[in-house]
């Protein structure tokens, strides 16, 4: 757990974020919909846990079984992703109506 390319703080040794830019789009292929998978993927990668859907799918397979304390780091880790992209949208729309009001 944790390594090269970690963000730090999953299960006490850090969260492989660089797992999922390598990894994210095979493990999403995996489940039975188009954009679903991302999220399920993107998580099991950073948390390290499998995620299986008997007669479905296995999402980070190599992961080991999530424990019941994964939940509430996964919910506190898309906490802020969820923050993190409603900040990015607001300059986009600052920064878009800045330069609109510039080039007039």
């Amino acid at each position: 757990r944790g390594g090269p390319g970690s963000l730090g703080g999953a299960r006490g040794e850090g969260v492989g974020g660089g797992r999922v830019v390598g990894g994210g789009g095979r493990e999403a292929s995996l489940t039975p919909w188009a954009n679903g998978g991302w999220p399920m993927a993107a998580m099991a990668l950073v948390l390290d846990v499998r995620l299986t859907k008997p007669g479905a799918y296995v999402l980070n397979a190599a992961g080991q079984a999530p424990r019941p304390s994964d939940t509430a780091l996964a919910a506190s880790l898309a906490q802020k992703v969820v923050v993190a992209c409603a900040g990015c949208a607001v300059a986009v729309i600052f920064l878009v109506g800045f330069l609109s009001e510039v080039s007039q």
